[in-house]
């Protein structure tokens, strides 16, 4: 496993970065970053899962393109 560390909107997590990826888990702490983590998977084509939590509650939702 490979963890990457900076911002989501960087030039090098583009397209290039995201093509490799059969499913993503997003939980991210912003909407800027979930919004682009968004179009790179449904552009691609990619599930996304959606997750987030608040206090002691946490959601999961699965987005797929069609």
């Amino acid at each position: 496993m490979t963890s990457f560390e900076g911002r989501i909107q960087e030039s090098r997590f583009s397209y290039t970065f995201f093509y490799d990826f059969t499913i993503v888990i997003n939980a991210l702490d912003n909407v800027e970053a979930r919004y682009h983590v968004n179009r790179m998977c449904f552009n691609l084509g990619i599930p996304l899962i959606e997750a987030g939590t608040k206090g002691y509650s946490a959601s999961m939702t699965p987005i797929l393109k069609g």
